[in-house]
């Protein structure tokens, strides 16, 4: 039993086909706002792993590092269904509708559009191809994640719960550094 061959046909194959059924049979607009929270959650476990690996060496924690591109795949295809219900949802595929939109539809744009880089960069082609750019590249992560949390707290008005989500972030990844730092000396 491979997880990791198995998360990642389930992400790459089989999601985007089960969330392409469900999103075209919902009738509730509440599933898609739904994807997009379970994205967001995913992203944040997914980020937050890797400085809890390093600075408690549990085994379990370095298995999920191990899957993030897989789990990165899983949270685009939440983030993609969740864009295309709420855009069909509310009509945004007309011009008309984009006026007054609230600013956290565009923190979601962002987000997404970071989303959709990383995904077209998750595999072993993108991997040789741009060398150790690849690893940069996917540090914007980290501004996906951020763009995110704006788009919930702007939407939702919780800017409390996102700001001490970042802060808390940065606090593990500077533990992180720290940690990683004192080793090599």
């Amino acid at each position: 039993f491979n997880l990791k061959k198995v998360l990642g046909i389930f992400s790459y194959y089989i999601t985007p086909l089960i969330l392409a059924a469900i999103s075209y049979f919902a009738s509730d607009v509440g599933f898609f706002p739904l994807l997009g929270k379970l994205a967001l959650w995913l992203l944040g476990i997914t980020l937050f792993v890797k400085p809890l690996a390093v600075i408690f060496k549990i085994n379990f924690f370095w298995t999920i590092v191990s899957l993030r591109r897989e789990l990165g795949v899983l949270i685009f295809w939440l983030f993609f269904f969740h864009a295309v219900g709420q855009i069909y949802s509310y009509n945004l595929y007309l011009p008309s509708m984009w006026s007054g939109l609230p600013i956290g539809v565009y923190f979601g744009l962002i987000a997404g559009f970071g989303l959709f880089i990383l995904t077209i960069t998750a595999n072993n082609f993108a991997i040789r191809v741009l060398k150790r750019n690849w690893k940069r590249l996917h540090y914007s992560a980290y501004a996906v994640f951020f763009f995110a949390l704006l788009h919930r707290a702007a939407l939702t008005n919780k800017y409390f719960i996102s700001l001490l989500l970042i802060l808390v972030f940065t606090i593990l990844k500077i533990v992180e550094f720290i940690k990683a730092f004192g080793k090599q000396k």
